[in-house]
């Protein structure tokens, strides 16, 4: 029988050789495990993008902040802002050069003319008439990988080119480094706003940008001005890279922490009890009740009391639950300066519906306890009551007696118009 037992049970088994063996031997097989595919979960409504303060530390935050584009960036590690400004300092002062030989009548030599004209991307171009706004490349020429990045980034309106002045040039030349590197991010904002304006790549940067770096430029590198004009938005969402200082700060206290004043009667119009979170010292309550309601203390007390041992489900008929002990309460009695008389009690609950609030939960506590082993082993005292009560008033004769469908026949059936 054991034998044609687990014969029957080939059939059952996959067709190996290693599960017939141990089901032969007495050994049940354990059948392959079905992983479930991974699961992917959408939004049924996702959110639509809503108007909400501009916060510099904020996860979901407005995409307002404009940066430089993918080409743009390109063309910034390509001629770094350093290389740029050398370039743009030699050309003035050529240009400055020219326009005192013309002023003069000599002859320009022609390696100046060379110097002037250049077709390398990012450069300068200036006229003898005066500085025009830079090309990133010559009329005619073929679109380079830089311009094909930025075709498909948003339009929008760039301040007006400006050249600078020899003392602006002066200004920022004496930022550089001991390596010679132009560290640009750290100028004032007059001389930020007017590099960044000369700059062909950083006119795009937008105000809010501009006035992060000139807050926080002198804490920053060249690896986190990277970063920043790269992707501003995502720059702003770690908390890491913005400084406290410069946070809007929204301050949302938590609802635990109150400070309550206790009707205490018994001590006197000169002392007052309040319950205060745990983390609130004394300090913190004469500074409170002084700038709040400009009431002077002489003297405070404090207690910390203890909760007595409680059980986490007490409903349960059989355990209820675990031993735990609720959090302590602080406690603190203040001396003041003048007595004061308690404000007066509220007699009126009708704002607030309490009647109707607690008939409800009333009601909704019977109906659930009804539903327990308590409504099946105990009887219904409200329903006895009720019938006992219409018994009396049918023997004594304050109400007469008729069958249900004589006394009911006049009133439209349950669910009809």
């Amino acid at each position: 029988m054991q034998q044609l037992h687990l014969l029957k049970s080939f059939k059952i088994i996959d067709g190996n050789t290693e599960a017939r063996k141990s089901a032969y031997r007495g050994i049940a097989a354990m059948p392959r495990p079905r992983l479930p595919p991974n699961l992917v979960t959408k939004l049924a409504h996702p959110p639509t993008p809503k108007e909400a303060p501009r916060l510099w530390n904020a996860k979901r935050r407005i995409k307002g902040s404009v940066g430089l584009t993918p080409g743009q960036f390109l063309q910034i590690e390509k001629i770094p802002p350093s290389k740029w400004f050398d370039e743009y300092k030699e050309r003035k002062e050529s240009l400055d050069r020219k326009l005192s030989i013309e002023a003069a009548g000599e002859t320009e030599p022609q390696s100046w003319k060379e110097g002037l004209e250049s077709s390398e991307p990012g450069a300068l171009s200036i006229e003898a008439a005066g500085e025009t706004e830079p090309q990133s490349s010559k009329e005619g020429s073929e679109p380079s990988e830089t311009s094909e990045l930025d075709e498909e980034t948003d339009e929008i309106e760039l301040p007006p080119w400006k050249p600078l002045s020899r003392q602006d040039v002066d200004a920022i030349q004496k930022l550089r480094n001991g390596d010679g590197v132009l560290e640009w991010w750290k100028l004032d904002r007059k001389h930020l706003d007017k590099f960044m304006d000369a700059h062909p790549e950083l006119r795009r940067v937008s105000s809010d940008v501009r006035s992060f770096i000139w807050e926080t430029g002198l804490e920053m590198d060249q690896s986190s001005i990277s970063a920043l004009l790269q992707n501003p938005v995502r720059f702003f969402s770690a908390s890491a890279n913005v400084p406290h200082e410069t946070r809007k700060q929204i301050y949302f206290p938590e609802p635990s922490d109150a400070v309550v004043l206790m009707r205490t009667p018994h001590l006197g119009p000169r002392y007052a009890a309040f319950d205060v979170p745990r983390h609130f010292s004394k300090v913190d309550l004469r500074a409170y009740l002084k700038n709040v309601y400009n009431v002077d203390v002489l003297h405070i007390r404090s207690v910390v009391v203890q909760h007595k041992v409680e059980r986490k489900d007490p409903t349960d008929p059989y355990t209820q639950g675990p031993l735990f002990r609720p959090p302590s309460s602080k406690k603190m009695t203040c001396q003041l300066a003048q007595p004061f008389v308690y404000p007066e009690e509220v007699e009126s609950f009708d704002a607030w519906e309490y009647k109707d609030y607690w008939n409800s939960n009333r009601a909704m506590v019977a109906n659930e306890r009804n539903k327990t082993s308590f409504g099946t082993t105990h009887p219904n005292k409200k329903h006895r009551q009720s019938i006992a009560q219409q018994a009396q008033d049918l023997l004594k004769g304050r109400v007469k007696w008729a069958p249900t469908w004589q006394k009911l026949g006049d009133q439209p059936a349950t669910g009809s118009p």
